[in-house]
């Protein structure tokens, strides 16, 4: 089934329709280049339990991408990113959440997971500008060298093997 919302920007009657998988696609993509451009080898993995990107060969990525919405009435808009509804534990080693304002203005926020307490659910990035955003995350606004400092740090991911006798 392919999920289609419709949501309303700021309060206005504007409405954007867009397919949310797909949305999320593009970020996955727009993400899986930034990370090949600054030298990394990227893999895309995906599937509903899985995580989206494996980097170096050993981190484990989830990329979650949001457009601003209406948050609380008379407060402006914000950016809301929905995590982990089905699982209760951080399985990634690294979260990108991206600010989607248009094709080319995109503002990424790259956290560490172990940053994100196990069971939380949702992200709000309560600004419409992210680079005006002071909260809890704004230290991980574009720190693209947290990459490099976890994939340096990851242990290497062993294949599953089967030994007969």
């Amino acid at each position: 089934m392919i999920l289609v919302p419709i949501i309303t920007l700021r309060g206005s009657d504007l409405m954007a329709r867009y397919d949310l998988t797909e949305f999320g696609r593009n970020g996955e993509r727009w993400v899986a280049e930034k990370l090949r451009g600054l030298g990394f080898a990227v893999e895309a993995y995906g599937g509903p339990n899985d995580f989206d990107l494996m980097v170096g060969g050993s981190v484990r990525v989830e990329v979650k991408t949001a457009r601003v919405s209406q948050y609380r009435k008379g407060r402006g808009g914000a950016f809301q990113f929905s995590l982990r509804r089905h699982q209760l534990e951080v399985d990634e080693d690294l979260l990108i959440l991206l600010c989607w304002r248009g094709d080319d203005d995109v503002v990424a926020f790259v956290i560490p997971g172990m940053a994100v307490d196990n069971g939380l659910c949702k992200v709000t990035i309560t600004s419409e500008d992210p680079f005006l955003y002071g909260g809890k995350w704004a230290k991980y606004r574009e720190n693209w060298s947290q990459v490099g400092e976890i994939v340096e740090s990851a242990p290497v991911l062993q294949e599953d093997f089967e030994i007969s006798f």
